[in-house]
């Protein structure tokens, strides 16, 4: 076989190659792509004469926007009347599988005595594929209270992800949309059984 030949076999080899290689990153690239739109709401209730401050903060790519701030200072008798808010959190936009929005949501207990204020983020939902997790500092469980010391600050997050083992191959081929997710988080005063 003459150098050139060999020259020419070795170089179609490469390009080959290389063209293999290339077609993979693209099916890895497009595996990981996906069109979803989601818009969710987030339910405050306080119950009791409740002094506290809410603030609501969105999270994407290192960017923070505030979404609501809500200061409590009701007075309700204990037990008989609930104040409600439902603050809309805005559309949340997926196009990779793996991309994630976090809602930071800090509760300060603005009591100037020596008054607690429960916590409890009661209820989580969302359908497949939408994934909601609590984060916490103090790995707090949904549906568990935690009580707020006077003038202290409590943050909690909840990140909203896909769920890679629930995406149809519908879904991933077409995306989808008209994905509601909500949050409902209680706050009392004085314990910790915000229900």
């Amino acid at each position: 076989m003459t150098s050139a030949k060999k020259k020419f076999r070795i170089a179609a080899t490469l390009v080959a190659m290389v063209l293999v290689l290339m077609m993979m990153c693209m099916g890895i690239y497009a595996a990981n792509i996906i069109n979803v739109t989601n818009s969710g709401t987030l339910a405050l209730g306080s119950s009791g004469d409740v002094l506290a401050d809410v603030t609501v903060v969105k999270v994407r790519d290192n960017t923070e926007t505030t979404i609501a701030t809500k200061s409590y200072d009701r007075s309700y008798e204990e037990g008989v009347a609930t104040a409600e808010d439902t603050i809309g959190l805005g559309l949340v936009e997926f196009t990779k599988v793996t991309d994630y929005v976090d809602y930071e949501i800090t509760i300060t207990n603005k009591f100037d005595t020596d008054t607690k204020v429960a916590v409890n983020m009661t209820t989580m939902t969302a359908p497949d594929p939408i994934k909601l997790e609590l984060i916490t500092a103090d790995n707090l469980v949904a549906g568990t209270a935690h009580a707020i010391e006077k003038g202290q600050s409590y943050v909690m997050t909840v990140r909203i992800s896909l769920d890679t083992t629930k995406i149809t191959a519908a879904q991933e081929e077409n995306g989808f949309t008209a994905q509601e997710f909500s949050f409902v988080l209680k706050i009392e005063k004085g314990s910790t059984t915000a229900a």
